[in-house]
């Protein structure tokens, strides 16, 4: 995505303040476009809708649709890293004619997978047949957009991105107002995935008129996925310890409880930490605008100095750049986001009352504001690592989230509802403290790992 970012950084030298609220308001629908069209579209459906919240059909709704989305990104999450590693390195050889093909080759069997699994879950739901349908057309439809946004990187067309989320959430929001008036929750689940589908084809007209129609070549994309494997384990890792508290709450005998059949959902816990995730919107947008941008330049001026046989003295003066620029802007995007943290977590009884959410999720909330600013951190952490290709300390990392988010979650269940949301804090702030390890340790060794370890030639 640092190219979107360099083309979103020109806006920062625009005068007067539109320049750099355009930049960053663009930065933060990338970085969340189809989280916070998601977010957004469900709480103006909930009270627009005749399903109000609270009612089971409602809750079967918001049910279905946490689940297309937690269970899309962790099936995804696999593919997800491989497919960027392989376009990065099409694109640095200048082939763009590669890009249509990778994504046609990705996607088809992805989308056979994931509609075998969806329709596997959803024979243990016990819905009507047009219900099931919808539910099973949004899981294919949000898989398409993660594929869409993964290839679109190359295209930096950030002004089509967010045409395509915002007509996409007009239509949602319309479309599940009216279909809930018309049909219910078939209707409702029904309009609010039409929005996604818009989204989904205006997405990928837009990849056919950049890259034009997929063709054939000979260099298999799935080769990519038995050399570069440790970065589908952290894909798959990550993602599993993004969502793996939630399902552990919604399975949680005390904290979940079931809607029908195999949907299970924690709404005290659901919907505090939704909302607590929104709070770092913020601090994507930055990634994305400044942290990323600036980081790869000082990065380039590394490799291109190994590239061009400087001495010693200047690899080293390069490198000590990178790194002053890398904690520079670390720090800038602690200080964007820490106010807005401390925020969040002082008027914490205000934000959860003026929602109307349930006052113990109050304690959630809080745990998940200040969960949520460390694992924003340690998502830069990582991604850093892979930037510097210390792919098997990148993996470590994403299997110490997943492993540590669950062992802390189930440890929290036994301190009650005071406690929920503290595995989750605990967990990313074990996992940036580990995180900021390697990537310290990466910067120690940089000469050794570039020179010995990875092929130049």
């Amino acid at each position: 995505m640092a190219g979107i970012g360099f083309t979103l950084r020109r806006m920062l030298q625009q005068d007067g303040f539109s320049g750099p609220l355009k930049a960053l308001t663009y930065a933060m629908v990338i970085a969340a476009g189809p989280w916070i069209a998601s977010s957004t579209a469900l709480e103006v459906l909930g009270a627009l809708s005749p399903l109000h919240q609270g009612s089971q059909r409602y809750d079967i709704f918001l049910a279905i649709v946490s689940y297309v989305f937690a269970f899309s990104l962790i099936v995804i999450g696999f593919f997800q890293m491989v497919a960027n590693r392989y376009l990065a390195d099409r694109l640095f050889e200048g082939r763009w004619d590669f890009v249509s093909p990778a994504f046609a080759e990705l996607s088809a069997p992805i989308f056979v997978v994931q509609a075998l699994l969806a329709v596997a879950f959803l024979s243990f739901v016990p819905l009507d047949v047009p219900t099931k349908a919808m539910a099973l057309l949004l899981y294919l439809a949000i898989t398409g957009t993660w594929l869409a946004m993964i290839f679109l990187s190359a295209a930096k067309d950030y002004r089509w991105i967010v045409l395509a989320f915002f007509a996409g959430f007009f239509i949602s929001v319309g479309g599940g107002v009216y279909g809930a008036f018309r049909s219910g929750l078939s209707g409702q689940l029904a309009g609010f995935t039409a929005g996604y589908l818009l989204t989904f084809f205006l997405l990928l007209y837009r990849l056919k008129r950049e890259f034009g129609l997929p063709g054939l070549h000979p260099e298999a994309f799935w080769q990519y996925h038995k050399r570069f494997w440790p970065l589908a384990v952290t894909g798959l890792a990550y993602n599993l310890g993004i969502w793996i508290d939630k399902i552990l709450f919604w399975y949680n005998r005390d904290a979940g409880r079931q809607v029908l059949g195999a949907l299970h959902v924690s709404p005290l816990y659901d919907n505090a930490m939704f909302l607590a995730y929104l709070t770092i919107v913020p601090a994507l947008g930055m990634f994305l605008l400044r942290v990323e941008t600036d980081f790869y330049d000082t990065y380039r001026a590394y490799f291109a100095a190994i590239a061009a046989h400087e001495r010693l003295e200047t690899l080293l003066h390069a490198k000590r750049e990178m790194a002053r620029t890398l904690w520079r802007n670390l720090v800038l995007v602690l200080k964007v986001q820490a106010p807005i943290t401390a925020f969040a977590i002082f008027f914490a009884p205000e934000i959860v009352m003026g929602l109307h959410l349930n006052w113990l999720s109050l304690f959630v909330f809080r745990y998940g504001a200040l969960g949520a600013m460390l694992h924003v951190l340690h998502l830069m952490v990582l991604i850093l690592l892979l930037y510097l290709e210390y792919r098997m300390e990148a993996m470590f990392l994403a299997l110490v989230f997943f492993v540590s988010n669950t062992a802390f979650t189930l440890l929290a269940f036994a301190g009650g509802m005071p406690d929920y949301g503290i595995g989750y804090c605990a967990s990313c702030g074990l996992t940036l403290l580990v995180g900021l390890q390697l990537l310290a340790n990466a910067f120690r060794d940089l000469e050794y790992h570039v020179f010995m370890r990875l092929p130049l030639s």
